[in-house]
């Protein structure tokens, strides 16, 4: 069930500052809550950079640490999108999610909840039909102003609901992950650190991204 939404990887990532291994404490004890084999779509990881980038901040930002990630990659929710569902409602990611947070309640010690995601992508390179200028850069700042709003008041339904309105006419990638970060902080309030965009004139196409910390 679960499987279909999200990846875990077991192993540990290498970084060229070290080693980050993967808490193994953690993956089995929300295996054995759920019943579910997090690990089986684990080969996602192999080509997916997100993780990655995070563990070579993790190592530079925290040398003196001793930490254990728990490696997740969120598969898409496409479906629930174009069938205007509730994911609340989805048994898989609830699953997932619940496991989770009952996990991080009991384990002693700090933990960090890191979501790794960009926002919009828009364009031709994206697939729409017109290349963008200086109003479309303006407008789309607009729109993910609104979406950021909702994750950092910590609302992960209107997050999505956002999006569902809109038929994802952005190609907002980070939809799952962002989403289910946000149920597992459920109830903290976020802040917006930076927003920005990037701008590829050769594709006159552009991808936003923004940092908040809770």
């Amino acid at each position: 069930m679960g499987g279909l939404r999200y990846a875990v990887c077991p192993k540990g990532f290498e970084t060229p500052l070290g080693t980050l291994p993967c808490d193994m404490e953690a993956l089995e004890a929300i295996a054995a809550d759920t019943g579910v084999d997090w690990t089986a779509g684990q080969l996602g990881h192999r080509n997916e950079h997100s993780v990655e980038f995070q563990a070579v901040f993790l190592k530079y930002l925290f040398a003196d640490r001793e930490m254990r990630i728990l490696p997740v990659l969120c598969n898409s929710f496409a479906d629930l999108l174009d069938a205007e569902a509730d994911p609340r409602e989805d048994a898989a990611i609830s699953c997932f999610v619940e496991a989770v947070v009952k996990y991080i309640a009991a384990r002693p010690g700090e933990v960090l909840v890191i979501a790794g995601a960009d926002l919009s992508h828009i364009g031709p390179k994206f697939g729409h039909p017109n290349p963008l200028d200086k109003s479309d850069l303006d407008e789309l700042r607009t729109y993910d102003h609104t979406l950021l709003q909702c994750v950092a008041a910590g609302k992960p339904e209107a997050f999505f609901r956002k999006i569902q309105q809109e038929r994802d006419r952005n190609n907002v990638c980070g939809v799952p992950n962002i989403y289910t970060f946000l149920r597992i902080l459920e109830g903290l309030e976020g802040h917006l650190l930076r927003y920005d965009q990037y701008f590829e004139p050769p594709t006159a196409s552009a991808v936003s991204y923004a940092s908040l910390v809770f």
